[in-house]
């Protein structure tokens, strides 16, 4: 079934790939300033508020896919469904994975790591370069997507089910994870992330109607956006200074809470956009553009870091702004020149 495209969804894609840009120019500021510095709590700030658009990237494309394809879901919708996904997503991504695992070893000088099962395991698992992990979960949610429309689209009642089954499977392994496996790091397994994508979902297949209820009671959910905001700062805060000990499990779920609140808000803020006409026009660019940014971009913000560092410490903070700014705009210009190439879905998807 055709439907209108949403672009409030190009503009809040285009601000969480420009937050997930800020997360990896400001993350070395947390390596190098000393935490006893007036600017770490800033950088540190600044970095920990922008964790939100990893979940709400999966929110979002849990949002869009119902709603394109929750009305009339058949069977035989499955198999191009995967075909189109294995073309936009998994080659793009096999392709740049390959290249970062051999750009890693050029720029670190640690040739005598690279191996073919080496790259095979760390393909597998998003790891040849930090910010792949995200390709696996997306790959792994496009997976499941198929399953979860045959399963929602048989009834509200049935989606909501769905909905309370990915919280208990999240919490579950959260839980899981933290008591008995204690897994190192577990954000390329679906089961990280699910609830964000599933409330997607139930979202997307119910959007007119779910956004208008947001739309009349917007204040309340502002207002909550704003106290989680202060609550997930004191606990970031506290980490970092020992002022605080929570259980894991409730850092979690102030974590993930404080990220739907924020993910939903900015839908919502998105979708009565009246801003001026250019910057967003440049948003809704950085949101049709995002894969292909997405998997750009931390190349270009390394060359700009080499770039920088020979300016030395005199460069901060000043520097770590212009690593945001031309790697935002550098990364973006890139993929709009590259897509105006018929062929460009080899490396910037679609």
């Amino acid at each position: 079934m055709n439907k209108d495209r949403l672009t409030e969804i190009e503009l809040s894609r285009g601000i969480c790939m420009g937050c997930v840009i800020l997360i990896h120019s400001t993350s070395s500021s947390l390596v190098d300033i000393s935490s006893h510095s007036a600017l770490y709590p800033i950088f540190l700030l600044v970095n920990k508020l922008a964790c939100f658009s990893v979940p709400a990237f999966l929110f979002l494309s849990g949002v869009v896919l119902f709603y394109k394809y929750a009305d009339g879901w058949k069977r035989n919708q499955w198999l191009p469904f995967y075909l189109r996904r294995a073309k936009y997503v998994l080659i793009p991504y096999i392709i740049w994975a390959v290249i970062y695992y051999f750009f890693y070893y050029a720029v670190y000088g640690d040739y005598n790591s690279i191996t073919f099962i080496g790259l095979m395991e760390q393909l597998a698992l998003g790891k040849t370069f930090y910010h792949l992990y995200f390709a696996v979960l997306i790959i792994q949610y496009y997976l499941l997507t198929p399953i979860l429309l045959s399963v929602a689209g048989a009834g509200r009642r049935n989606s909501m089910f769905v909905l309370g089954f990915a919280v208990l499977v999240q919490a579950s392994m959260s839980f899981l994870s933290d008591t008995y496996f204690g897994l190192e790091d577990n954000s390329f397994l679906f089961t990280t992330y699910f609830a964000s994508f599933v409330l997607g979902c139930w979202f997307g297949q119910y959007y007119e109607n779910i956004m208008r209820r947001m739309e009349s009671r917007k204040g309340a959910l502002y207002g909550l956006c704003i106290g989680l905001t202060v609550l997930y700062s004191w606990v970031r805060l506290g980490d970092v200074y020992g002022r605080i000990s929570l259980h894991p499990l409730l850092t979690e779920l102030i974590v993930h809470s404080y990220c739907l609140s924020v993910a939903v808000s900015l839908l919502l803020i998105s979708r009565s956009w009246s801003g001026p006409h250019g910057v967003t026009k440049l948003i809704k660019l950085a949101g049709v553009c995002s894969f292909g940014v997405y998997l750009i971009h931390p190349a270009v913000l390394i060359l700009l870091e080499k770039l920088i560092a020979f300016f030395g410490p005199a460069a901060y903070p000043f520097g770590i702004v212009l690593i945001f700014i031309g790697t935002t705009a550098a990364s973006v210009s890139l993929v709009y020149m590259l897509r105006l190439w018929k062929g460009s879905w080899v490396l910037v998807g679609r």
